[in-house]
């Protein structure tokens, strides 16, 4: 079976989970295209208005707020579309209530965010044969069943740091600055490493790792290849026959 044929068989298998994945993949480019953007341009020119007093041009004003546009478009979009699963809720809530610490409090959502969320709950629990005013369901551990998006997103976020930082147009390629090009190459690799040696939770999950298995060719040389290749296989059996 190839590639296309297993992404399609999970996209059948379950589609929730699958586009759930990518809306957190799209969230977490957004919001590190978006800090990288803060950290450095933004940054500079901030520094350059309060210490000489050097007005910020439009086009950093601007391009902010596109890069903002986009990472609140991708947490509204996040928050508003149904969680496949417990994992995926518990994703949604810690962005609902996220604590921002120079106010203390959550930020103000409206009801287009808040009520899919609602319902989520009321969805998911009734799945388990629960209900929110009935006797609590048992504990889960979400911290390990959402490792394989954790550990995407992770690696997506380091992947796009590095990419910003090689392709800004002010990087002029001396050697502090293939040092840090360096730095975050590792970091990406090493992100890689973890999302792709950590066992695929589903079929969806599965699918994206053999995309991302093409698309980087870890094939090719990677010093991984074998032991990727092994989690791969294993995924696709324990999956496959469910041992």
């Amino acid at each position: 079976m190839t590639v296309t044929e297993l992404d399609a068989q999970a996209v059948t298998a379950n589609p929730d989970a699958f586009a759930w994945g990518k809306i957190m993949a799209t969230l977490a480019g957004a919001l590190a295209a978006e800090n990288e953007y803060i950290c450095t341009t933004w940054r500079d020119a901030d520094v350059a208005n309060v210490k000489h007093g050097i007005p910020i041009p439009d086009e950093v004003e601007s391009s902010l707020c596109e890069l903002s546009d986009a990472a609140m478009n991708a947490r509204r979009t996040m928050l508003s579309t149904p969680a496949p699963d417990l994992p995926a809720l518990a994703q949604k809530l810690r962005r609902l209530l996220s604590v921002e610490p120079a106010v203390n409090a959550t930020n103000i959502w409206d009801g287009n965010e808040v009520l899919p969320v609602l319902a989520d709950i009321d969805r998911l629990m009734g799945a388990k044969g629960q209900r929110v005013d009935a006797k609590p369901a048992p504990a889960i551990d979400i911290d390990k069943q959402d490792d394989g998006h954790r550990l995407y997103s992770a690696w997506r976020h380091a992947k796009a740091q590095w990419d910003l930082f090689d392709y800004a147009p002010d990087n002029t390629n001396d050697r502090p600055a293939d040092k840090v090009s360096d730095g975050l190459s590792r970091a990406a690799f090493k992100a890689l490493d973890a999302y792709l040696t950590h066992p695929a939770a589903n079929l969806a999950n599965l699918a994206l790792k053999l995309k991302v298995f093409k698309d980087e060719e870890i094939w090719d040389g990677w010093h991984l290849a074998e032991e990727v290749s092994a989690v791969i296989a294993a995924d696709a059996h324990r999956l496959a026959f469910g041992d």
